[in-house]
């Protein structure tokens, strides 16, 4: 531990005497994850409008919004390895992450099974709802099975995200692999081991990089693919936690490497990106511990950052369907963005909120 604290205080971060996250006064977790929410669900509107996975903020193979998807892997790596430390138990673990993720899922789940998909679709309604196959598709995007299924009667002729209505939510599989990750760490007492988790770290982030250059990981097995890239953010987020619990830096170095690592990408260097999300890590930390005052509505907002999350995408497909296509831009940013945001705001209280309350007393944190 005396080396730990030798080597964050020559980079800069501050390591007071008790490293425990809960004597924070506050923190910036809430409304950086809905920012990063935020940035999703607006570039995904420049996606709808061009017909395509485009948008004005892209960097070469990389965008605004596919960093915003990475730093929530990092906070998640941090706030779950803290929920796991706190929960001290695999079981109590396992029931806070599912009270934390799932309500929102099913819900939507079942909004887009009974609702958008008949809608939007070509079948008949009686036909549809007594068909197995809808609540098999159900089923399957609930259990990560299959994020996007083959809903029936959804052709969407014309539409260049025909058939997908729920959109990031493939994502979802990852971040559930790492709580199976973690939870397994706790299960043997090894979710404190920062050698691990260096080392986990590190073969990621290997792997990762290979797979950048020569896609290697990702043509042998997809799944295998954004496992390395998620797999390398969240424990870029757990090491962090394990370094100091109360992770601040100063971005004087972390700035440099991401201005850098953004320039290698544009020389074609799509390694490069291991640097980016590297100095991503500290910054999130700097901004989420940061002293700044703000007012109280902003550091604790409702956080309905998962529901903007995982709800705009399905919103935009319906006002594209119902409107006609390409969709203007104006239309979703103007209507689609504000019905996400009512939607997650609902979500949040009246259906994850209450859940989270089920939660275990040692679990009860923003995360």
């Amino acid at each position: 531990m005396a080396l730990a604290r030798s080597v964050l205080s020559v980079q800069g971060w501050p390591v007071p005497s008790d490293w425990k996250v809960d004597n924070v006064p506050q923190n910036y977790f809430t409304p950086i994850r809905l920012l990063l929410a935020f940035i999703v669900a607006f570039e995904h509107v420049f996606y709808f409008q061009a017909g395509m996975a485009d948008s004005p903020f892209e960097l070469g193979h990389t965008s605004l919004g596919y960093f915003a998807v990475n730093g929530f892997f990092i906070l998640s790596g941090y706030l779950i390895t803290g929920s796991a430390e706190r929960s001290g138990d695999v079981l109590v673990f396992a029931r806070s992450r599912l009270l934390r993720i799932m309500p929102a899922l099913i819900f939507v789940t079942l909004f887009l099974g009974l609702v958008l998909v008949p809608l939007l679709g070509t079948t008949d309604l009686a036909s549809y709802y007594t068909s197995g196959k809808v609540w098999a598709d159900m089923a399957k995007v609930a259990s990560f099975i299959s994020p996007n299924p083959d809903w029936l009667g959804l052709t969407m002729a014309g539409n260049p995200f025909a058939g997908d209505v729920t959109g990031p939510i493939w994502t979802l599989r990852y971040e559930v692999l790492a709580y199976i990750g973690t939870a397994g760490l706790l299960l043997v007492g090894l979710h404190r081991n920062l050698t691990i988790a260096l080392l986990g770290a590190a073969g990621a982030t290997v792997l990762f990089a290979i797979d950048l250059e020569t896609h290697l990981v990702t043509e042998t097995n997809a799944t295998l693919g954004s496992l390395v890239r998620f797999g390398s953010c969240y424990l870029y987020g757990a090491v962090a936690y394990l370094l100091a619990e109360r992770a601040r830096v100063t971005m004087k170095l972390a700035l440099p490497v991401l201005v850098a690592g953004g320039g290698l990408i544009l020389l074609g260097v799509a390694s490069a990106e291991v640097l980016m999300n590297l100095a991503l890590t500290p910054i999130l930390f700097a901004l989420a511990f940061s002293k700044a005052s703000a007012p109280a509505w902003l550091s604790k907002p409702p956080d309905f950052s998962y529901g903007l999350y995982i709800f705009h995408w399905p919103i935009y497909q319906m006002l594209t369907e119902w409107v006609g296509r390409p969709p203007n831009a104006a239309l979703l940013f103007g209507i689609g963005l504000p019905l996400a945001i009512l939607a997650a705001l609902a979500s949040w209280y009246l259906l994850e909120k209450p859940m989270l309350k089920l939660k275990a007393p040692a679990a009860l944190r923003p995360d």
